[in-house]
């Protein structure tokens, strides 16, 4: 993933072939949201005139990772206190880049800024509760949070889909995530393609594309 900031605009590159592995990973894991995104706002009919931004919301909401630090990212350990407000302030990051995008809608700036709230008010970087997290934001968070469960972290193996929809259910079910969203999320595990999060290397072996 690649930032360019010009005078009155920024310009995002995804996945590009030059991108250090960091940026390759949150590229992937962007591109994983919004697949996500784009399938479970396809099955209310009222949300098509939402689909654009909450699908160009999903792919902005983590440029602010790349200020986070590789070994953060890289760490078999549970997050110190420092990472872990490290890692917390990627929302505002991400806004801050957003802002700065030509065209921009403030509900765009919104979104990116709310992915990581909880509706029982336990997320960040606000700490915002129910009503106060908008509709757009609370998709995010339910796709986001089921991309996460099954990429693999150097601390934990992935989860397939089944699992990963146990995990969500609780969360929803704990008044975390809205299950308004949640519970779609079992018409759509199996049909979308997962790029893998961390891409290894190239190698002369064949690629292969993960179904989740």
């Amino acid at each position: 993933m690649v930032v360019d900031a010009l005078e009155d605009d920024v310009t995002v590159t995804l996945l590009d072939p030059d991108s250090p592995r960091q940026s390759l990973r949150v590229a992937a894991h962007a591109l994983n949201v919004a697949q996500v995104v784009a399938r479970l706002a396809l099955t209310v009919p009222d949300w098509q005139d939402e689909l654009s931004l909450a699908v160009s919301a999903a792919l902005l909401q983590d440029l602010g990772m790349m200020e986070v630090p590789e070994e953060v990212f890289e760490s078999t350990d549970l997050l110190t206190p420092t990472q872990r407000t490290l890692v917390q302030k990627h929302p505002c990051a991400s806004v801050a880049i957003v802002q700065q995008m030509r065209g921009r809608d403030d509900r765009l700036a919104d979104a990116v800024a709310q992915h990581h709230e909880r509706l029982d008010g336990s997320g960040y970087p606000g700490h915002l509760r129910g009503n106060a997290i908008g509709p757009v934001a609370r998709l995010l968070a339910g796709a986001d949070s089921f991309v996460g469960i099954q990429s693999p972290r150097p601390y934990r193996p992935a989860l397939n889909a089944a699992q990963a929809i146990v995990e969500i259910d609780r969360a929803a079910a704990e008044g975390r995530l809205d299950p308004a969203w949640t519970a779609r999320l079992r018409s759509i595990e199996t049909h979308w393609i997962k790029i893998p999060v961390a891409p290894e290397p190239p190698s002369s072996a064949p690629a292969v594309s993960a179904r989740a």
